[in-house]
């Protein structure tokens, strides 16, 4: 079994799961956000290994910082064994460097803030539909960008970019940079592209992550176009794209400047749904895992809307094996073990009236809190990690005095720190994911009505990024 060394002890994982990932499992705080490949919030160092053994995924690092050993443990499966040292100080703006230059040769706003760049890079670079390259803003700070356009329709390289108002690096590329001015960009990355074994897709683009779908659209209507003469690229693909967003001009798929809508209509082999808010995306999911069950699905747009939609779709019978994300992280997320209880949480979360004067009618937080563990308690793949603390009856008296905290914003004696408590563990995503359908099951047989069930697991998701990235609250 392969075996990894780290801060003097030692750490098995499994053959078919990530470094990241085999850490994780067992309690281990390591940096993480995306999983993807993409923030490069996940860096670690390689000592004490077999380099003809393994294959260390390194990405788009700069050439120094792979040469001293760093690697992305996120994408990264060993064989063997391994001794990992922390990345030391990296300055996250500059952990990949321009590898070409591209020349902006067309712009145009899509509409909703959203700006087109057609760039033609200084030498033929070699890219799959749905990946990713960094452009460089001129004081060296970076950020990843889908592209937007298959590469076996042009040379040229298309980005949609939202101008954010906040963001440095695109409120340069959308204000300042013009036609005939040169941008640092580096090469393709990412694994949210088209593998031989997807005859079926589903893609689902939150806003701007409609991008890396229109690349891979682009890709699946050519690759009919051509399925019976010469010219034919890879496999048939069909399936369906699903854009959301928070309004109809956000639908820019739509728009008569873009004609990707108008093309897929005109098609036989992928349709399309466009939809305003999420009000009736849960029906959506379910209906299309009806249609296409055997599909794979893509997934790519803002990290929470990925991550709540990915949920989703575990909870409808959806193998993770057959899904892919590109989840738009705003800023790496590092780890900390500051247990500061300064910061309240409730300038994050508002009160829930309505949900707790429903739980303490009959002492009902009580009562399903007692449940959910006792279940936990019995359940082979929970126990293991939550048996010996919440056996105690004064532990899970904590943790309902923590769930009151929270639905009524009243401090409690527990503090606003829940990493204290076992319910909140840092542990795999599989594990908080099973967790999470035995309390929404829990949560049901007490017959809690379905609109504070919703609300109770937003909750839950709230904390789904500190347990699985290992940041403080």
């Amino acid at each position: 079994m392969p075996k990894v060394r780290y801060q003097g002890r030692t750490f098995y994982v499994k053959q078919d799961e990530t470094v990241l990932s085999g850490l994780l499992r067992q309690g281990v705080e390591l940096e993480h956000a995306c999983r993807a490949g993409v923030c490069n919030a996940c860096l670690v160092r390689a000592s004490g290994f077999d380099a003809e053994q393994e294959s260390l995924k390194t990405g788009n690092l700069a050439a120094e910082l792979v040469e001293s050993g760093h690697f992305l443990s996120c994408k990264t499966r060993i064989k063997g064994s391994i001794e990992l040292l922390d990345p030391g100080p990296v300055d996250m703006f500059t952990l990949a460097r321009p590898a070409l230059t591209g020349l902006v040769v067309g712009k145009r706003w899509l509409g909703d803030g959203i700006v087109q760049l057609r760039i033609q890079p200084s030498e033929e670079m070699s890219y799959q539909a749905g990946q990713f390259v960094w452009l460089y803003h001129p004081d060296g700070q970076a950020r990843p960008y889908s592209m937007a356009a298959s590469p076996q329709r042009s040379p040229l390289l298309e980005f949609h970019i939202r101008r954010h108002c906040q963001g440095h690096v695109s409120r340069w590329l959308a204000d300042e940079l013009k036609i005939g001015m040169s941008v640092p960009l580096s090469l393709a990355d990412g694994d949210c592209s088209l593998e031989d074994n997807m005859h079926r897709v589903v893609m689902i683009a939150f806003g701007i992550g409609l991008a890396p779908m229109a690349a891979i659209s682009q890709q699946i209507l050519d690759r009919h176009q051509y399925s019976r003469g010469e010219g034919r690229v890879g496999h048939a693909v069909s399936g369906h794209l699903l854009h959301i967003a928070r309004d109809k001009s956000s639908l820019y798929g739509e728009a008569e400047n873009s004609g990707l809508v108008d093309e897929i209509q005109a098609s036989n082999v992928l349709d399309y749904t466009g939809l305003t808010g999420r009000s009736d995306l849960l029906a959506t999911l379910a209906s299309l895992n009806i249609r296409y069950g055997d599909a794979h699905w893509f997934l790519c747009g803002g990290s929470e809307a990925v991550y709540q939609t990915r949920n989703e779709l575990l909870r409808l019978g959806v193998s993770s094996e057959r899904m892919r994300f590109d989840p738009f992280e705003s800023q790496p997320v590092r780890a900390s073990t500051n247990n500061n209880n300064d910061e309240r949480l409730s300038d994050e979360l508002e009160p829930q009236p309505e949900l707790w004067a429903w739980l303490d009618a009959h002492d009902r937080l009580a009562v399903i809190t007692n449940d959910f563990y006792q279940q936990m308690l019995g359940d082979p793949m929970l126990s293991p990690y939550f048996g010996i603390h919440t056996a105690r009856w004064d532990s899970r008296d904590t943790i309902a005095a923590f769930y009151q905290y929270l639905f009524t914003g009243k401090n409690t004696a527990v503090g606003d720190q829940p990493l204290r408590d076992q319910h909140w563990m840092v542990h795999a995503d599989e594990l908080f994911d099973y967790q999470m359908t035995l309390m929404e099951q829990t949560l049901k047989q007490h017959r809690m009505p379905g609109l504070l069930i919703t609300i109770w697991m937003s909750y839950e998701m709230f904390f789904r990024d500190y347990v699985l990235k290992g940041t403080s609250i």
